[in-house]
């Protein structure tokens, strides 16, 4: 009787890299996400800004994809979210942090466009962009961002902010803003027109006064 043959990395091993780039490129063939994964991973061995690019290009890809994603197609869709993320926040971030928070901005700006995509009844997807969201505050820390800018995008975050992608990001940039960057975004809040004070207006008030209290403790 022939011996079972097991699937495993210690086996996969012993093909050699010449067969196995062979299988990996036939299956690509018909595997768009595939695709994009390996050319993310030949992407991390190149310089020149090689790996922002190809991430960009990526997202591009996944914005133009307009059909619905079933439940059959929803695990390898979120998959592949949950590898961008990591790509932007380990590769990029360790590679240059400004152009990592750059695109995490452009990731995080999916969340609407994705969950019109996908019924994400099981908060897979809910909570690969709570991860992104979370890694926003580290990331603008090791990018050491301007406050200025970075307040004016907060506000652009909360504006749109129509599934909770957005939720406590003032605390979670709080670090990165710092008392000066917290009290600007302030004074930007309480000036916006009337018919702009939408309902985060208060709560994003109350997260600015909180964060505050914080640095002055500090």
């Amino acid at each position: 009787m022939a011996p079972k043959i097991i699937l495993n990395a210690k086996t996969i091993e012993t093909l050699g890299a010449k067969q196995l780039s062979a299988i990996l490129v036939e299956i690509a063939r018909g595997n768009p996400a595939l695709k994009r994964r390996l050319r993310l991973a030949l992407a991390t061995r190149q310089e020149n800004g090689a790996l922002k690019k190809q991430l960009n290009k990526q997202l591009d890809e996944l914005r133009k994809e307009k059909s619905d994603i079933d439940w059959q197609k929803g695990k390898a869709f979120v998959k592949e979210m949950a590898s961008l993320h990591r790509s932007i926040t380990t590769d990029l971030a360790e590679e240059n942090p400004t152009d990592a928070m750059n695109v995490l901005w452009r990731f995080m700006d999916m969340a609407g466009y994705c969950y019109e995509r996908y019924d994400d009844s099981q908060g897979s997807l809910g909570q690969v962009f709570a991860d992104a969201r979370d890694s926003l505050g580290d990331i603008a820390r090791r990018a050491k961002l301007d406050p200025t800018p970075l307040s004016l995008r907060v506000i652009v975050a909360y504006k749109k902010n129509e599934y909770g992608e957005y939720d406590e990001l003032i605390s979670i940039l709080a670090p990165a803003l710092g008392s000066s960057g917290l009290k600007y975004l302030r004074e930007l809040i309480e000036e916006l027109p009337a018919y702009a004070k939408n309902s985060w207006r208060q709560g994003a008030l109350q997260e600015i006064s909180d964060a505050l209290e914080l640095c002055q403790v500090k």
